[in-house]
């Protein structure tokens, strides 16, 4: 298999993970915009990663190739409906902490409704947040969900 037959068909599984997704949606970072009063949140998808902000980003040309995935992904969906579907679930936080957490929950209960998993995630965030451990114990966690020891910072498990 070639390099370019690879990425294809990753692309694909991606953009047909993304259309069969019933998006749990999340605030994972903030706007500032200095010409405007407020700022406002980028919603993110727990269940398949997909990052609705990347849509409305002014500098387009330095993004990864899943964030081009996902940029596709969007932009069709704009153009097609002239809006996002999704369900915000009123939550702030690290995505790619969310995404694993879900991952988790997933792999426990892989036939589970999105109202459960819901539930269980703000369950396992609050029980995160509330929980004192050592910056060792941090890590190790982190490792376990495959994420980068600085996702577990305080300010990344917040709700709003």
């Amino acid at each position: 298999m070639n390099s370019k037959n690879d990425y294809q068909k990753y692309h694909d599984t991606k953009i047909n993970e993304y259309q069969n997704c019933e998006h749990l949606l999340i605030t994972y970072e903030i706007d500032y915009n200095e010409r405007l009063p407020y700022a406002y949140g980028n919603l993110g998808c727990i269940k398949c990663g997909l990052k609705f902000g990347i849509y409305y980003k002014n500098d387009k040309a330095n993004l990864t190739p899943d964030e081009k995935i996902m940029l596709e992904y969007l932009e069709k969906q704009m153009n097609e409906h002239n809006y996002f579907t999704g369900e915000d679930i009123y939550w702030r936080c690290n995505l790619d902490l969310a995404t694993a957490i879900v991952r988790k929950i997933k792999e426990k209960h892989p036939n589970i409704d999105n109202a459960t998993l819901e539930k269980y995630f703000k369950i396992a965030m609050v029980n995160m947040n509330n929980s004192r451990v050592t910056p060792e114990r941090l890590e190790n966690r982190a490792k376990r969900l495959s994420l980068k020891p600085n996702a577990w910072k305080k300010i990344n498990v917040i709700r709003r």
